[in-house]
């Protein structure tokens, strides 16, 4: 008898060894370090936020090449979906950490660069399908913020309604049956940064390695008949390739920089339903912002109302870290000529919510009269802290 529960004993410990220890090795060594594995959680509704029953579900990669699906699945009766995927996991740059130094016998914190990889993001598309009624959410996961190799996330997609009646308001030419999936991309030239100086102030930026800048996405439902508007889809994340200085700029001017990103038109149709969604959205491509262009005009000086305010004083310098996520902060206008159909659509554009690797705006004030400081605005701010992903700099009196 104790030889038979000794062997039990032993046999459950090697059995608990084996889950914990060598299954998800093997796991891992399947996913491969290139991969990310990831349990999505879609919450269909209708448009009155109910939770829709019996939708059909799928999952696109949405790539510079156009969307691939890896992934489908249905909600049944509780209006949810859980869906598997295994999405890219591509390093890019390093991430920056805190860490505490001594220095004249104090403790200070600064934020340096590690050698732990910063990954970029995964912009994914989700499409819900009921009888009468299709939704689409665009969304993006970081797999630098992600469990490796296997994590979870959730999204809401809300389905609607294609417009009624053979009047749309997008004035669409009528159609006769679903078009085929259409796909159709090209580079453009968008603004990532806008910022002004006055005389005596010097100006320069950094945009590291791996800093993202998020970009919306709009779609329009579609019947045979007509399709709605175009409307918010949410957003893709476009990671930087490369590091990016900018030159110092100084005098009476307002800089904005634009950098080359990828946009992808495309559309679904279900041949059940015959309802359509047509979305654009920016393509992460490997290759963004290498080319890219300064646009200077002069400006008065006189500095907005409202935003977050920064003070250098003393011929001092400061750096102020680029962060955005909370609306959007400059917009872009993308024009698109399909089957006849001549449309333009304005996207928003900011910097990603989080920043890491930083990105920075560095502001040297160089010569002010006596008790004069440089005020830095920055136009938009949420939470005590501003995005200056667009900033006023002049000379204000401080005493």
């Amino acid at each position: 008898m104790r030889r038979r529960k000794l062997a039990f004993v032993l046999a459950s410990l090697i059995l608990v060894v084996v889950l914990v220890v060598v299954v998800p090795e093997i796991y891992a060594t399947y996913v491969g370090p290139w991969r990310q594995g990831v349990t999505l959680t879609i919450n269909v509704v209708e448009e009155s936020g109910t939770p829709a029953r019996y939708a059909r579900v799928k999952v696109f990669l949405l790539t510079s090449d156009g969307p691939k699906l890896i992934g489908e699945g249905g909600t049944f009766v509780s209006g949810v979906a859980r869906v598997h995927v295994f999405i890219p996991r591509e390093p890019r740059g390093l991430l920056w950490k805190w860490e505490p130094f001594l220095e004249d016998g104090r403790v200070v914190r600064k934020f340096v660069e590690t050698n732990e990889p910063s990954y970029a993001s995964v912009n994914l598309g989700v499409i819900a399908i009921r009888p009468g009624e299709i939704g689409v959410r665009v969304f993006s996961l970081d797999p630098t913020k992600m469990r490796w190799p296997e994590d979870e996330a959730s999204v809401t997609v809300k389905l609607e309604k294609p417009p009624s009646g053979k009047g749309g308001v997008s004035g669409a030419p009528p159609r006769t049956r679903p078009r085929p999936e259409d796909e159709i991309s090209w580079w453009q030239f968008t603004p990532i940064l806008k910022y002004a100086t006055w005389d005596g102030i010097r100006e320069w930026f950094k945009i590291s390695m791996g800093s993202k800048i998020e970009v919306q996405s709009k779609h329009q439902v579609c019947a045979l008949w007509a399709c709605g508007p175009w409307e918010d889809a949410g957003y893709t994340v476009v990671t930087r390739d490369s590091g990016l200085i900018g030159g110092y700029l100084t005098g009476r001017v307002v800089r904005t920089v634009y950098a080359k990103v990828r946009y992808v038109y495309w559309s679904y149709c279900d041949s059940f339903t015959r309802l359509c969604v047509e979305d654009v959205y920016a393509a992460d491509t490997g290759m963004d912002f290498f080319d890219y262009y300064y646009v200077d005009k002069p400006w008065d000086g006189s500095l907005p109302s409202t935003g977050h305010a920064y003070y250098t004083c003393g011929r001092g310098t400061r750096n102020l870290t680029i962060a955005g996520g909370y609306h959007w902060d400059l917009t872009v206008l993308v024009n698109l000529s399909i089957s006849g159909r001549h449309t333009s659509i304005t996207l928003g554009t900011t910097f990603y919510e989080v920043p890491n690797p930083p990105s920075y705006l560095n502001i040297e004030a160089e010569d002010g009269a006596p008790g004069y400081c440089v005020e830095t605005v920055s136009l938009h701010s949420s939470g005590g802290r501003a995005s200056c992903v667009v900033t006023y700099s002049n000379w204000v009196y401080r005493g």
